[in-house]
């Protein structure tokens, strides 16, 4: 009886992945185009083209995420806090006018 429990393990710290965002967008957009059976590899090909050409390929690009800010407290240690979410397009422009900011005080 003991063979049909399952083994959790706990992920390492600061070293996540990103399974909940591929589960979330397998569930809302490939589920209902491709549905739940088993794709044999012989037409992944067929589907990548598919998918390039019917799907939209930016679909993460402008979905909601939490982006971390770590705060360092006295004894050392890393505390992550995410105070608000931006999609990837802002967090990409937010950096972008930031190394602007940069150049220019370099540069003059």
């Amino acid at each position: 009886m003991d063979k049909l429990l399952i083994r959790f393990t706990k992920s390492r710290p600061r070293h996540t992945d990103d399974n909940g965002l591929v589960e979330t967008k397998n569930g809302s957009v490939v589920r209902k185009n491709l549905g739940y059976a088993y794709i044999p590899q012989a037409y992944a090909e067929l589907l990548n083209e598919y998918h390039k050409g019917f799907l939209n390929p930016y679909i993460n690009f402008h979905r909601p995420c939490f982006f971390p800010v770590s705060v360092i407290d006295h004894r050392g240690k890393i505390k992550k806090t995410y105070p608000e979410f931006k999609n990837v397009v802002a967090q990409f422009i937010g950096q972008l006018c930031l190394m602007n900011q940069a150049t220019t005080k370099i540069w003059g």
